[in-house]
This record gives C-alpha cells, sequence and structure tokens, in this order.
C-alpha cells in the first residue's frame, strides 16, 4: 500500500529477563512486610511484658468487693455495670471515698429517672441502686465486727423477715454446726409461721455491749419436732455484715399525714398464711418527724395503742400520694398540747414508696 512495508513487532526487551526482575521485587516487599510485622509484634510483646497485668488484679478486686459487701446476684451485676459505666478502675479506692460514690450513683440514678419511657424493671433497678448504696454507707461506717454466724449466743433475740417482707420475732435456742436452732416465730394472731423448706430470709439482731447490730441472709433447712414443740432449723452464714445500730438510714423530716387504723385477716393459702390488711375509714392526722424504709415516727393527738396496726398516707413527693402499712412498736411520752409520738415498723412497703424514700434520704 502506496510503497510503505509493515515490520513485524519485535520487543526491545527479551521477556525471560522480566519475569525474574518482578519475582525478586515482590518477594523483596514480601520480606519487608514480614520483618516488619515480626518488629511490632515483639515490641508489643515487650511493652506487655514491661506493664503490671490489671486485667487479673481488677477482677480479684471486684471479687474481692463483692463478698465482703455480700452482694446478691442482682446487686453484684448492677455494681459490676455502674464500675464500667463510671470508668471506676480501683473498686476499693471508689467505695471508700463518699465524694465518689455520691458522684456516680446519682449520675446512674438521674439516667434512670430519665428513662423515656421507663422499663418495666426500672423501679426494680433504682431498688437495688438505693440497696447497694445503703450497704456500702453501711459497711465503711461500721468496721469489722462479728464475721459469721457461728459466733451467735444462745437467746440472742432476732427479727426474722420473710420473703413477703413481714417480720417476726424469734430467739436462737442452740448454735450447732448443723445451723440455728431457732424458736418457731408466731404471726400477729398467735400462729406458728410455716415458710416453705428452702425459703430465703434474711435475719438481724443486736449483741455486744455497743448494741451493734448485724444481718445476714439465710435459708430454712428443716423443721425439728419433738413431743413437746416444733424447732426452726437455719442455714449459717460466713457474711454476718455489722450495721449502724439502726438498720436503714434515717431522716429527720415533717412530712403531713393521715393514718387509719388497719384490721389484719389471715388468709390460708395452701401451707401458707398470708395476712390482708384491711383500713377503717375513719383518719386521723399526723405529722412524720422522722422516716426510712423500716419505719417512721409519727406526732399526733390521737395515737393508737402498741402493735396496733395503722395504714399511713402521705406524698413523699410533690405529685405522689403514698400508703404504707406498719405497726406502733413503741409510744412516746405526753407532750404538751396532747400530743404524742408513735414509733412505727412498716410491715407492707410498695417499691415505688420505698425507692421514695430512699431518693428522700440520699439526695
Amino acid at each position: 500500500m502506496n510503497g510503505t512495508t509493515i515490520l513485524p513487532y519485535s520487543p526491545t526487551s527479551n521477556p525471560v529477563l522480566i519475569i525474574p526482575i518482578i519475582i525478586a521485587v515482590l518477594v523483596y516487599f514480601l520480606l519487608r512486610m514480614y520483618l516488619t510485622w515480626r518488629e511490632t509484634k515483639a515490641t508489643r510483646a515487650h511493652i506487655k511484658k514491661s506493664l503490671p497485668n490489671k486485667t487479673n488484679a481488677q477482677k480479684k478486686e471486684m471479687d474481692d468487693i463483692v463478698k465482703l459487701f455480700g452482694f446478691n446476684p442482682d446487686q453484684e451485676q448492677f455494681f459490676r455495670t455502674l464500675c464500667v459505666e463510671c470508668k471506676i478502675s480501683n473498686p476499693v479506692q471508689f467505695v471508700h471515698d463518699p465524694k465518689a460514690v455520691e458522684a456516680a450513683f446519682g449520675k446512674k440514678l438521674q439516667l434512670l429517672d430519665n428513662l423515656n419511657p421507663p422499663k418495666p424493671d426500672t423501679e426494680k433497678m433504682k431498688t437495688t441502686l438505693f440497696m447497694v448504696r445503703e450497704m456500702i454507707d453501711h459497711r465503711i461506717q461500721s468496721g469489722k465486727n462479728w464475721t459469721s454466724t457461728r459466733a451467735i449466743h444462745k437467746q440472742q433475740i432476732f427479727t426474722l423477715i420473710a420473703p413477703t417482707g413481714e417480720h417476726y420475732s424469734s430467739s436462737v435456742l442452740e448454735n450447732t454446726d448443723d445451723g440455728i436452732v431457732a424458736v418457731l416465730p408466731r404471726d400477729i394472731s398467735g400462729n406458728e409461721l410455716r415458710l416453705p423448706t428452702s425459703a430465703k430470709i434474711e435475719i438481724f439482731f443486736t449483741a455486744g455491749m455497743n448494741k451493734q447490730a448485724y444481718r445476714f441472709r439465710s435459708r430454712v433447712i428443716r423443721y425439728v419436732a419433738d413431743d413437746s414443740s416444733t424447732r426452726l432449723l437455719l442455714a449459717h452464714s460466713k457474711q454476718l455484715e455489722a450495721l449502724p445500730v439502726r438498720k436503714h438510714e434515717r431522716k429527720s423530716t415533717d412530712i403531713a399525714c393521715t393514718f387509719s387504723s388497719v384490721q389484719v385477716a389471715n388468709v390460708v393459702n395452701g401451707k401458707q398464711t398470708m395476712h390482708k390488711f384491711f383500713p377503717e375509714k375513719k383518719a386521723y392526722n399526723g405529722k412524720i418527724l422522722e422516716i426510712s424504709v423500716g419505719g417512721c415516727s409519727i406526732e399526733t393527738d390521737a395515737p393508737l395503742a402498741m402493735n396496733a396496726y395503722l395504714q399511713i398516707q402521705c406524698g413523699l413527693e410533690p405529685d405522689s400520694d403514698d400508703t404504707m402499712i406498719g405497726k406502733v412498736i413503741r409510744l412516746g411520752e405526753n407532750m404538751p398540747g396532747g400530743l404524742q409520738t408513735m414509733n412505727i415498723q412498716f410491715v407492707q412497703l410498695p417499691r415505688i414508696t420505698m425507692n421514695r424514700i430512699f431518693r428522700y434520704i440520699y439526695t
């Protein structure tokens, strides 16, 4: 075509030489990458080896805290979660720092209050929060005292709190290796209290010259009977917690309230006896002078008799309507104007009301 000759393509470089060069370059880069990886790995290993193993130490410290305070599974889970959320790396230092405890628990309570809508277990979580807070406060205040239920003496009077939350009085007959043999408690009608075997209970008592208060968790092992009586065998516990003389933190107040006398009926459900409370219509005026989740004191000019049951109605918060069932356990001296103080022990308390009392005390 037009006298032009097309010659065949002939490469200037020999392909046989190019391939080895490419392979050599790839090997070089791969070798560099491998050496860099080895160097980085060795450096990290050296740093890790030179630093103390905090993970195991922190785990042991947390386990020690759980054992020291005797947290139940829900309380333990709450405390561990709180430490993670608040970035608490040293829980021992934390529980001994009142300001840190106040800040962490206050922040958690605010988060629970701001849940919108609230979760079904929000009130339960608030109760756990307040109970853990109270356990920390009590343990730090009380220091070391008795540590085992095997130290409890014969004839020691104690209060047994049933799974329903009701309080019963009893005393120790014998402290054995198998458990604590106790007088079988009786309810408000004088009937023997028959809790199911393995029922979980709480025990409170005071002992010693300084009337130190203690509590521990136990369970019903079995009933021991002979021709003359039936006794209760309770499990020992290694987690005997020393408390302030009062079981619960108490706060002075001046909350107006009304109260009415309550009739108590026993309802038998299988082997268990349940108590139903029926308040009378007539109500009396009073003023709450002190309050805790365990009870309160009411000043009034119409006091009820000792051991009388009553329903108390008040507003612990501006828009709340709170109702508590209690028992008169002590009457104060007569004061000018015909006033008298009733010391009340709560026997039935809704969870939301309990949380409001805790909030009133701690915030």
